[in-house]
Formats: C-alpha cells, sequence, structure tokens
C-alpha cells in the first residue's frame, strides 16, 4: 500500500501525560497524501533515538492520515491543521486537530459555510497507544458529523 502520508518537519520534545509522568517523543508534522492536510503527533522515542518512519510507533501516523482521508471522502472536511490546547480532563496543554468542514450551497447560488472541528488527536485511537491514553470521547468523525449538522441547521436559518 501507498503511504498515506508525507513527513514534513520533526524534532525530538516531551509529552506529559500527567504531572510528573513525562515521555520522549518526536513531534512529527506530516500531511496527508492526496488532501495534504496537516497533523502532527508524537511518536515515543525507542531505541537510537533516530525517528525510524517504518516503526510500530510510526504505524500511528498512518492511522490518522488513514481518518482524516476517510473524513475527506465522506464527512465534507476541506482542510485542517494541527493545534494546541487545554485539556479539559487533565488541566495540561494537549495536541489538538482542527479540521475545517464545508456546507456546499452552490445549488441555492450562494457561497459555501465551512466550521471547525476541533478535538483531541488521541482521539483517533480506539485503543491504547501507550502514549496517553485512549478514546473516551466522541469519535473524529462524530465531532466532524456534529459540526456540519450545525452548518445545515444555521444554513436554513438564512
Amino acid at each position: 500500500m501507498a503511504s498515506l502520508w508525507e513527513g514534513y518537519t520533526s524534532y525530538r520534545s516531551v509529552k506529559v501525560l500527567s504531572p510528573g509522568n513525562v515521555l520522549e517523543v518526536w513531534m512529527v508534522t506530516a500531511f496527508t497524501i492526496p488532501t495534504g492536510i496537516m497533523f502532527t503527533y508524537g511518536i515515543p522515542i525507542a531505541g537510537s533515538g533516530a525517528f525510524d518512519p517504518t516503526s510500530p510507533g510510526a504505524s500511528l501516523l498512518t492511522t490518522i492520515a488513514q481518518q482524516i482521508e476517510e473524513m475527506v471522502t465522506g464527512n465534507h472536511v476541506v482542510g485542517g491543521s494541527p493545534s494546541q490546547d487545554v485539556n479539559p480532563s487533565t488541566g495540561l496543554i494537549d495536541d489538538y486537530q482542527d479540521l475545517i468542514v464545508e456546507l456546499d450551497r452552490a445549488s441555492s447560488g450562494l457561497p459555501p459555510m465551512q466550521g471547525t472541528a476541533h478535538f483531541l488527536m488521541q482521539d483517533f485511537f480506539n485503543q491504547d497507544t501507550g502514549i496517553g491514553g485512549l478514546n473516551i470521547g466522541q469519535l473524529p468523525t462524530q465531532v466532524v458529523d456534529k459540526v456540519y449538522q450545525d452548518l445545515e441547521v444555521l444554513a436554513a436559518g438564512v
């Protein structure tokens, strides 16, 4: 299978899992193929400490890219970028993904409406990755679908 992501940049950093629990990671910024939506995720540093794109940790990037590309195809996603925000569950800064969701109104002669789906990067995973827990909230597709539904409601009232 062809790669679903291309690396853009990476640097060594730490991921704070909880106060006093810190993991060394490679923060990898990549873009999805073919649409080019950027995302960032921390891959645990193991072995020699060099980033290895064939490592099991790097396969997490494939999981993220695949889900983003599926949302482009089936959930009206047209763009996106990585972000950081305070995680309300932990009070710590965490990595998020912002995806731009678009409602096409061309058939009405109106420009498209856009909204942003904002969710934790960890929400791409439904099992424990060992680097920050697992999805205990909404799936990214559910967040994206809710933004689209809100746009439909807003468009109906315009």
